[in-house]
């Protein structure tokens, strides 16, 4: 439940109902740890910033962990082993769905973190010469145990990253100036990445191709009856594909985005006050019920007007 209160202003009588829920138990075993090992365990809602808390297991003992007791509820689950550096050692993340039974006999093997080497290239190389390349970087929009992944784009466009854990990532290359092209395909050992998502849960299986595209779109309209604290948000999709940008609201509601790269995003009307929380992960949340689909095009010139919610 969202209760919005005005400056000045107050809200009563709200009724909040509590309904009863079973109370389970998530239970397993570790395996690949070492004896001077102590992996920590993750188990985090999921569902975007709003979904959770991060939990760890209260009992872990002869690598065997347990939850006593887990509401019902959407979780993702893995485990991870610390060196000095940092993590040493990931296990695949589990995707569970917590209802009204115990979860026994979950298996988490640990894996040593990937090392990846390859080349940036452009859809249109005389383009693409105009802009001067920054960074690779895997953002963990799921469980964030390291945050994001990056490594320098080196002379060639070729970059080496080391350390990342067995998950899927989505892709960002970013530019000298900041910008963030679009990506156009990931490729990994020759083999085309699905919707460009880097996936690294049985390692690396060769090096890794990705083609940018410098084509661009711009994307403008008007907020209907716009709050104060109103932001109109660009959020990438998939999650973790590029980074959420904000538009400034004209006097009347006008806000514009110019040089769009071209792929899917959701335009979305937030609350300044949770600009970071989804900005920091680029889940929506509970704003994902008012979002719109946006498809941009290259030299696409879209007018959408949005309406406050």
């Amino acid at each position: 439940m969202r209760v919005e209160v005005g400056e000045g202003a107050s809200a009563t009588g709200i009724e909040v109902r509590l309904a009863r829920a079973p109370v389970v138990s998530v239970s397993g075993v570790i395996k690949g740890a070492g004896e001077k090992d102590y992996p920590n365990f993750f188990l985090e809602p999921s569902g975007g910033p709003f979904g959770g808390m991060m939990m760890r297991p209260p009992r872990v003992k002869d690598g065997r962990f347990s939850y006593p007791r887990m509401a019902p509820g959407r979780y993702i689950l893995l485990a991870v082993s610390w060196g000095e550096a940092g993590p040493k050692a990931w296990s695949e993340p589990i995707d569970l769905d917590v209802a009204d039974k115990d979860v026994d006999n979950l298996e988490l093997n640990l894996q040593p973190p990937v090392d990846l080497e390859g080349v940036v290239k452009w859809t249109d190389e005389d383009k693409g010469k105009a802009e001067t390349l920054g960074q690779l970087e895997l953002t963990q929009n799921r469980v964030q145990v390291a945050g994001t992944l990056a490594a320098e784009i080196e002379d060639g466009n070729k970059f080496h990253l080391k350390g990342a854990g067995r998950d899927r990532y989505p892709v960002l290359v970013t530019t000298s100036k900041g910008g963030a092209p679009a990506i156009q395909s990931v490729e990994m050992g020759g083999v085309e990445m699905p919707g460009g998502v880097l996936d690294l849960r049985y390692g690396a299986a060769g090096p890794v191709t990705i083609v940018l595209s410098p084509d661009t779109g711009q994307i403008s309209g008007k907020l209907e009856n716009a709050k104060a604290s109103s932001v109109v948000a660009l959020v990438p999709e998939p999650s973790g594909r590029g980074r959420p940008t904000q538009a400034p609201l004209g006097p009347n509601g006008e806000y514009e985005f110019k040089s769009v790269p071209v792929g899917d995003y959701k335009l979305v009307v937030l609350d300044v006050a949770d600009l970071g929380e989804v900005f920091g992960s680029g889940l929506l949340g509970y704003y994902e019920a008012g979002a719109k689909q946006v498809k941009v095009r290259a030299q696409d010139t879209l007018t959408i007007d949005l309406k406050q919610p």
